[in-house]
């Protein structure tokens, strides 16, 4: 896995595809664990795993989480700290957040801010799924200086045309730990676009 997630880089946005919290798990902690030892600030927005799963995740991977805290360079948050911290989920001010949180962490003298979001929090709202293609449409063609994004999407649980549009949407996209879609942010060509079986 951390050869995958070794191929993301500054500016990248990319998506994660998983049936099982072990699988999402099994990504999304070690691109938390490399954002951190790249210095770069980390956020994991929690919402299907609550934040004590999360932190519990992280320690077991080797990551001193209590010290990446107290230095500003972890937090974990959930979805009423983050996507719905202005009450509805309203992508420019998500994004204005976003902005301001890449800019705070250049500030304090990190790398660059890094987020994994788990995106399970929209099933309760089927209503922002619009929005939320809205937000991924523009963080994917917005590029962000020093920001690195994986945005989580259990596919059990998400409609399999909002998937496709995710999968549409996104340059880079994971599943069962493997790219089955790259689009180099550098090289300005698709390297191979594996669609889902």
């Amino acid at each position: 896995m951390i050869e995958t997630l070794a191929k993301i880089r500054t500016g990248d946005h990319a998506a994660l595809l998983y049936r099982t919290r072990a699988e999402q798990l099994s990504c999304s902690i070690p691109f938390v664990k490399l954002g951190l030892a790249a210095n770069e600030r980390c956020l994991y927005i929690a919402d299907s795993n609550p934040v004590s799963i999360v932190r519990q995740a992280l320690v077991e991977a080797g990551v001193d989480v209590d010290d990446a805290e107290k230095r500003n360079a972890l937090q974990i948050l959930t979805k009423k700290e983050t996507y719905l911290c202005h009450g509805l989920f309203e992508p420019a001010e998500v994004l204005s957040d976003l902005d301001r949180w890449i800019d705070h962490s250049l500030q304090m003298g990190f790398q660059g801010f890094r987020a994994a979001g788990e995106m399970t929090w929209a099933l309760d709202l089927p209503s922002s799924f619009a929005a939320l293609l809205v937000y991924a449409r523009q963080l994917e063609t917005r590029s962000r200086r020093r920001f690195v994004g994986l945005c989580q999407f259990d596919e059990t649980q998400f409609p399999n045309s909002l998937i496709e549009q995710i999968v549409a949407i996104h340059s880079k996209v994971i599943k069962n730990g493997v790219f089955i879609k790259f689009f180099p942010s550098d090289q300005g060509g698709l390297l191979f676009d594996q669609r889902r079986p």
